[in-house]
């Protein structure tokens, strides 16, 4: 994702959210990661855009994630269950917008995940092929889904 598609998105009243890479953020004045992991684990950073309505938020779980949305807010909302190897499981600071993120994740991801697990390895110099394997392949994973009830 990027800062632009979140733009457009909002012009278009389509709610979106997702991760971002950082230099496709427009210049947002967010910590760095190193400014952040020196405030430890649940450390968290945002930018809030006026003009276009859109949130920006840096969190450091294990690495640096960066989120944006123009419709969720940066707000802390509680914690998560982490493990420390030394200390076991401690809670963890975590905003608004990384939970819902992280509830609607799955769709997309497992269908990605299931294509690439089981490529058609059937190769051709047409510009259109790679087009037709994969939707071959979308539709052999939903009827498998909808026979099964799992990826």
């Amino acid at each position: 994702s990027s800062y632009r598609l979140f733009v457009e998105l909002k012009e278009m009243n389509t709610p979106a959210i997702g991760t971002c890479r950082e230099n496709r953020l427009m210049k947002s004045p967010l910590k760095t990661v190193k400014e952040l992991n020196k405030a430890g684990r649940g450390s968290v950073d945002f930018q809030f855009d006026e003009r276009n309505q859109i949130q920006v938020v840096k969190w450091i779980d294990n690495k640096a994630v960066v989120i944006s949305s123009h419709f969720c807010t940066a707000n802390i909302e509680g914690t998560v269950l982490r493990w420390k190897k030394r200390q076991g499981p401690v809670d963890v600071l975590i905003p608004a917008l990384i939970r819902h993120y992280n509830q609607g994740i799955g769709g997309v991801d497992l269908t990605d995940n299931a294509v690439n697990c089981y490529k058609i390895s059937i190769t051709s110099k047409k510009w259109y092929w790679p087009l037709v394997i994969n939707a071959i392949q979308m539709c052999h994973k939903c009827l498998a889904f909808t026979q099964h009830g799992t990826w």
